[in-house]
């Protein structure tokens, strides 16, 4: 699934996937002011498990229609970014009940 360009193989899946990745980090910063590293489905993973509140109301339709392309998306996205330490709640991201 690669092409040659001049001597570099390029995966274009992978590529495109990257773009996708970037587009959604910066969404995450530039519109919620949340950690430069952590995507948009990590935060909306969150959101959707607050008790009450728009935030909640948002989330569960958004991730719902996510999780009709890949199986608890945002679930995944959370757990995966928290075991990395991408996101850091403490320092820059809303706490439950904001």
């Amino acid at each position: 699934m690669g092409r040659r360009l001049k001597g570099l193989r390029v995966n274009v899946r992978q590529y495109i996937h990257n773009c996708w990745l970037v587009l959604d980090i910066a969404a995450n910063a530039i519109l919620f002011f949340g950690s430069p590293t952590e995507t948009v489905s990590s935060r909306l993973g969150r959101w959707k498990d607050y008790p009450t509140g728009w935030k909640r109301r948002i989330a569960q339709p958004v991730c719902w229609l996510l999780s009709l392309f890949d199986k608890n998306h945002c679930d995944k996205t959370e757990w995966y970014e928290r075991e990395l330490g991408r996101h850091r709640p403490e320092a820059l991201d809303d706490k439950p009940g904001d």
